[in-house]
């Protein structure tokens, strides 16, 4: 076992694959990752300093994790075999997560109330969609068996001394900035349910 940080920091394939987006396109993370132009990381505590709109900033960036946790929760329940290790190579495990997820999807859109089924819309033609067009290049599984075992490959010279992702991509706050200048534009605020709780939590703690 191992925490999210020192596994990202072995994957060499992820910090160049992420360092590489377009740049209209990045990532976000908890306080534990470096914020970078590419991964966007919550103000800590000290930077928030009653700053409302930061405070805002946390609240959605916090919404959206939350999110995608629902949503990989919901998958793993439906289809049970993503709740064990996939023993097959990266590009097997691609296909069966790539089918449960649309047959997720199919299920979904036939739940509605009235049996409708809706068909997904897709700006563009997938078919001609090329991430590569983007300097996006696919994960390359290649090696022997076992380093195809259900996770990205790690370069041995790269588990013995890491490539840290500031290298690749160094620290950035622009891109956090350019996101909180638009929520001061914006005056958007957390909604009201949530800084009456937090409020009365920060009393709570001073007393």
């Amino acid at each position: 076992k191992t925490n999210d940080v020192r596994a990202f920091d072995r994957c060499r394939a992820l910090k160049e694959w992420l360092a590489k987006l377009p740049d209209e396109y990045f990532i976000g993370g908890d306080n534990a990752y470096t914020l970078t132009d590419k991964l966007v990381t919550p103000y800590t505590r000290a930077e928030i300093a009653g700053d409302e709109h930061k405070r805002t900033y946390n609240y959605y960036l916090s919404q959206l994790r939350i999110r995608i946790e629902m949503a990989f929760g919901r998958l793993t329940t439906k289809w049970r075999r993503l709740r064990s290790t996939l023993n097959f190579s990266n590009k097997t495990n691609s296909q069966i997560i790539r089918v449960c997820t649309k047959l997720h999807n199919y299920c979904i859109r036939m739940s509605l109330k009235d049996g409708t089924y809706v068909r997904p819309v897709v700006s563009g033609n997938v078919d001609e969609l090329n991430p590569s067009a983007f300097g996006v290049d696919p994960f390359d599984g290649g090696g022997n068996r076992r380093s195809k075992w259900g996770y990205l490959e790690s370069d041995p010279e790269a588990a013995a001394a890491p490539v840290r992702y500031s290298v690749l991509v160094p620290s950035d706050s622009s891109r956090r900035e350019s996101i909180l200048a638009e929520v001061y534009s914006r005056n958007t605020l957390r909604p009201r349910h949530n800084r009456f709780r937090n409020d009365n939590n920060r009393e709570d703690e001073m007393t």
